[in-house]
């Protein structure tokens, strides 16, 4: 399961294209928002260039269903190395 903010129509009727955290094509089929709205996301099947999902509902009825966007330039990693290289 990922979030994936809607960025605009599909190709096809019924269908929403948005991104991942990761910057991913995601091609969603059923008619999951709006527009600028996060929807979380389970990936169906993958692409050589898009990644193919559908709305989870079970992922959006719990509460705190996301951890956010991808640490931006691995700063948590580069952190425990240092304290790695500290010790």
């Amino acid at each position: 399961v990922v979030d994936v903010i809607i960025e605009k129509a599909g190709r096809h009727p019924g269908q929403m294209a948005g991104k991942s955290p990761y910057l991913q094509a995601v091609q969603l089929d059923d008619d999951p928002g709006v527009v600028g709205e996060f929807v979380a996301a389970r990936i169906v099947a993958v692409g050589p260039n898009s990644l193919f999902g559908r709305r989870d509902t079970v992922a959006e009825s719990r509460e705190g269903m996301s951890a956010g966007p991808p640490d931006p330039g691995g700063l948590r990693l580069a952190a425990a190395i240092g304290e790695a290289d500290a010790a």
